[in-house]
């Protein structure tokens, strides 16, 4: 559903009812049927520390760091059962053990969500040496300011760069006897061949249905301060093209002074030519 474009959506109620909906209600109900297959925007915010449990146990080594912010109630008054999601920062280990074996140098670079609120994407990069990207670390952060890349840089230093994954590379040679050599390399990164090594040190993940997800500490909501439209379709805050989606007008224009607030038949510049050319007929 969220990949079928609303207009597609129009000829298609159009073909098969003969009936003609407006762009607005069936945007409406795209919008109810995303929430019933993904649940609600806010509300997953809530799924976020199980998720973090699961990585912990399920992907051992993996790395998090959630920073948030206290929540202040209507009443000015500080509630420690609730928490605004701020800054998250991670990192999957087989990620961080293949950065060795890559270039010694590291792409980073952001880019907008698209949702509810404006929140931004680093994402740090590796290339290996058949120029193929590997993204090592990511992060999710409020703007792109000094705050959140020394964020950004200041983790990915501590748990990529600077932890002795490169000295892990040394132990992991195998040697083989003289004559197998050829054999070895056609098979070697054979995907088979990859899940065996690899299987008891980076196990699949079970079905989301089975994880394990402690009790949650506090209630983490987002931060309404990065709200685009509470309601509504997403609007662009950005110069405009062609990508984004059209802002609203100020309304209809009048026809004769093309200001807003009245239209052609209420216009007062329209009825003074009306009487200046009944005038004229006249003469």
């Amino acid at each position: 559903m969220p990949t079928i474009k609303v207009l597609v959506l129009i000829a298609k109620m159009q073909t098969q009812f003969q009936y003609q909906v407006s762009y607005r209600k069936v945007w409406i109900a795209t919008q109810m049927a995303i929430e019933q297959l993904y649940r609600n925007f806010d509300a997953s915010y809530n799924e976020l520390q199980g998720w973090i449990a699961a990585m912990g146990e399920y992907v051992p080594e993996t790395v998090i760091e959630l920073q948030t912010r206290p929540y202040y109630g209507s009443d000015e008054q500080r509630q420690s059962s609730k928490r605004i999601f701020h800054l998250m920062f991670w990192t999957f280990d087989p990620c961080a053990r293949a950065f060795p074996h890559c270039k010694p140098f590291v792409q980073v670079d952001g880019t907008w969500l698209y949702g509810k609120d404006t929140q931004i994407l680093l994402i740090a990069i590796a290339q290996n040496g058949n120029r193929n990207m590997l993204p090592i670390a990511f992060a999710i952060v409020d703007k792109e300011n000094m705050e959140s890349w020394e964020f950004f840089l200041t983790n990915l230093r501590s748990y990529i760069l600077q932890v002795g994954y490169l000295d892990a590379k040394n132990g992991s040679a195998t040697s083989q006897p003289d004559g197998g050599r050829t054999r070895v390399c056609r098979a070697l990164y054979t995907l088979e061949h990859t899940l065996r090594v690899w299987k008891n040190e980076f196990p699949v993940l079970p079905d989301l249905s089975t994880w394990e997800v402690p009790q949650m500490t506090f209630e983490l909501i987002p931060n309404k301060g990065l709200r685009r439209n509470p309601k509504g379709r997403s609007q662009s805050s950005r110069i405009r093209n062609e990508m984004d989606i059209r802002e609203k007008s100020d309304g209809k224009l009048c026809g004769v002074c093309r200001l807003a607030s009245h239209n052609r038949s209420k216009c007062l510049l329209q009825n003074y030519q009306t009487g200046q050319s009944s005038q004229s007929d006249r003469n």
